[in-house]
């Protein structure tokens, strides 16, 4: 047997572009965690003062709007954000508020059919037992109306390269929600989880815009 030497050229490490990646990963990271963990602690709260029933009855609407809004957050990635990264100045701006309001517009549409037909959902997705969750309806789609259109700005942002942005905003959300609910709960009771959430995604909104 004759063995040959070669010389292998290994790729030299982009460091800038390794560097970008690594910061991308880790706001993917805590964007997809801040909320979850908040929701983790609110539980055991919300618990101990309204009773675990009242917990079952917003975790099942919370679960409803997860549903709904991982089909927006597809729409976002694979529609919003490409259209978005390929243009720029006023292209851009057009596409956002054409792309991004027509998004707005089918959540309104959806929102309304859920509101007209809550009890129906709830006993089909659920069960007659949890027909008190409809309670929690209307503030949830508050909150997810303020987060959808808060979305389009944070994609937004996102195309332009400030890519921080999507875990600060997720950041803002999950302490928000905890320290408004701990000021709301005396008053709206087991309520108060949602409306605490549909006021940091409006306050969210506000600022993004």
């Amino acid at each position: 047997l004759v063995f040959t030497r070669t010389s292998l050229s290994l790729p030299r490490p982009r460091w800038p572009q390794m560097a970008a990646l690594l910061k991308f990963a880790a706001v993917m990271v805590i964007a997809a965690t801040a909320v979850p963990l908040a929701q983790l602690y609110l539980r055991p709260q919300l618990a101990g003062s309204d009773g675990w029933a009242q917990v079952g009855y917003w975790q099942a609407i919370s679960r409803l709007s997860d549903a709904y809004m991982q089909v927006f957050g597809v729409l976002f990635i694979n529609l919003l954000l490409p259209r978005l990264a390929a243009t720029s100045g006023r292209a851009r701006t057009t596409v956002l508020l054409q792309l991004g309001g027509s998004y707005i517009g089918l959540f309104l549409l959806g929102a309304a059919g859920l509101l007209v037909l809550q009890n129906v959902v709830v006993r089909v997705a659920f069960s007659p037992e949890f027909a008190p969750a409809t309670a929690f309806i209307p503030a949830q789609l508050t909150a997810d109306f303020a987060k959808i259109a808060a979305l389009v700005f944070i994609y937004y942002f996102l195309a332009r390269g400030t890519v921080w942005i999507q875990g600060a905003a997720e950041l803002f959300q999950a302490g928000a929600t905890i320290a408004l609910y701990l000021v709301l709960q005396p008053a709206l009771g087991p309520l108060g989880v949602v409306v605490a959430q549909a006021i940091a995604c409006v306050v969210l909104l506000l600022a993004l815009a």
